[in-house]
């Protein structure tokens, strides 16, 4: 694998400059804003980077997925890489060789020695491909999925201080068969529930779950305490968010408030000191434009917070000790917000085709900073590029 290629773009609220004027309208922009962003392409083309994770101090994990053509179809491959604190660029980690198709669709740490990374269901296997790390090496874990399962995969993952995780997802479950009477390919019906995984630093168990709808499915998912976890998601049915919460015992389902629109989901969740904050999007009606869409619980209420007009869905929520950060991407175009409390403000994410980066994910180290993973898609004769955005320091 290559060394990884740094593209150094140090732009503060501004693309990058072409003439003199803008020049010089870049440096009153360095002068005034707080934001400084570098990105990073990581050694792989074509990969995605999906989630982001800080196993130390001063240490990076990124986790995605790399797409190769094979024959009629495409393959997935997960990818791994890291940047330590004195290293000069990323560098790929090997993780256990699999040969079943499956993404990364979620990554976390607790130390360098300490991992876990979700993916999806692979019928060879059985269940969904997790990898955990064990004495320095990552080692495939399966996670058990229902009976007549057909597909499906875990799509969040958060690590305790203790070692264990929770994990949720969605898996699609076959609930008939007919067979063609012309002998042709038989008819299935089937309906999606959620998978909720925990990891007890050996294996996964399963929970099961009231069910709240014919069809539904979680995306997100935070454990702030043995006895307190939050997960996310949404219906499929009637297109409406979902919140549920672990309380030791059982899982129940949590009422959200009233949002605005007709349709809604809530993608990730996560928690800032005794607050939760949850993201997604929603539609007013239902042929109308995509809108992001933020829910926080202060306290024992959920209470929708407005956004900065024409913000699109939002994809990943990370917290620091003084904001909250959003990030999304649209047709349109990829942003991303910051709320100190009382008011948003714009990240400045870099330039200068700001609309050809698509954001998957926001995270936040132990000291507050913030690191925004994404993709840079390729063209006809291009491929696609997988970047890590982090301060410029």
């Amino acid at each position: 694998m290559v060394g990884a290629a740094l593209a150094f773009s140090c732009v503060l609220g501004a693309a990058a400059p072409a003439d003199a004027g803008q020049v010089a309208e870049v440096a009153a922009a360095h002068a005034t804003s707080d934001f400084c962003w570098k990105e990073d392409v990581l050694p792989a083309t074509g990969t995605t980077v999906d989630d982001l994770a800080f196993p130390a101090a001063g240490t990076v994990w990124a986790a995605g997925t790399q797409a190769t053509l094979e024959g009629k179809g495409i393959r997935f491959t997960p990818a791994l890489f890291a940047r330590g604190r004195s290293s000069a660029g990323w560098s790929g980690v090997a993780l256990d060789p699999v040969t079943v198709n499956s993404r990364v669709n979620a990554l976390d740490a607790r130390s360098p020695f300490d991992g876990i990374l979700v993916g999806d269901y692979a019928e060879d296997l059985g269940g969904v491909l997790t990898q955990h790390m064990v004495d320095g090496a990552w080692r495939v874990a399966v996670a058990e999925v229902p009976a007549n399962t057909l597909g499906g995969g875990l799509l969040d993952v958060d690590m305790t201080p203790s070692g264990s995780a929770w994990a949720v997802g969605w898996a699609q479950i076959e609930d008939s068969v007919t067979p063609d009477p012309d002998g042709g390919l038989p008819t299935s019906t089937y309906h999606n529930e959620p998978l909720v995984q925990r990891w007890d630093g050996a294996t996964w168990q399963r929970w099961d779950l009231p069910r709240i709808a014919e069809s539904w499915y979680l995306n997100g998912v935070t454990a702030l305490a043995p006895d307190d976890v939050w997960a996310v998601g949404q219906t499929e049915d009637t297109l409406q968010p979902v919140v549920m919460h672990y309380d030791g015992t059982s899982w129940r389902h949590v009422p959200t408030p009233s949002y605005g629109g007709v349709q809604g989901e809530l993608l990730r969740v996560t928690a800032r000191g005794g607050e939760l904050w949850a993201v997604g999007s929603l539609k007013r009606d239902v042929d109308g434009a995509i809108e992001g869409l933020v829910l926080r619980l202060d306290g024992t209420m959920w209470r929708q917070v407005p956004l900065p007009p024409g913000t699109g869905r939002l994809t990943s929520v990370a917290a620091t000790p003084g904001e909250v950060a959003v990030v999304g991407t649209e047709n349109d175009g990829s942003y991303g917000f910051a709320f100190d409390g009382s008011s948003w403000r714009p990240l400045r994410l870099p330039g200068p085709d700001q609309e050809a980066l698509s954001l998957t994910t926001v995270a936040a180290d132990a000291a507050g900073t913030l690191f925004v993973g994404g993709v840079r898609p390729g063209t006809e004769t291009t491929p696609s590029l997988p970047v890590v955005l982090g301060p410029c320091g």
